[in-house]
């Protein structure tokens, strides 16, 4: 068998399939898995293709974020929420200026604030 190049060995015996659908942590792996489909385009093509398609991620992340209010991002706000709503339940002591005994539950531990 004859391989035209690395990729080939790749893609056909080594990566068949396609990664359980999930992205990648190697970049050039991401990168190499979006452009599939434009890696027979010329250079100016190439490019241009490129590019467009980074202009649509950031125009869709840009639109998302133009729809948020919060100073936070949804994720973050949900966790710090939750976080929020479990510490009502602790009962925080003053030690001094800058220490306080926080008990809640099965925690308990001094915070030093200085």
């Amino acid at each position: 068998m004859k391989l035209s190049s690395w990729d080939d060995l790749v893609d056909d015996t080594i990566c068949a399939g396609n990664r359980y659908n999930i992205m990648t942590t190697n970049n050039s792996e991401s990168i190499n898995s979006v452009l599939k489909e434009a890696r027979s385009y010329q250079v100016i093509a190439l490019l241009e293709y490129f590019r467009d398609l980074l202009s649509k991620w950031f125009n869709k992340r840009r639109q998302l974020t133009e729809k948020n209010k919060n100073k936070l991002p949804p994720h973050v706000m949900s966790v710090v929420e939750a976080r929020f709503n479990e510490s009502r339940r602790y009962e925080v002591k003053m030690l001094n200026k800058v220490q306080f005994q926080v008990v809640g539950g099965e925690f308990s531990g001094i915070v030093n604030l200085s």
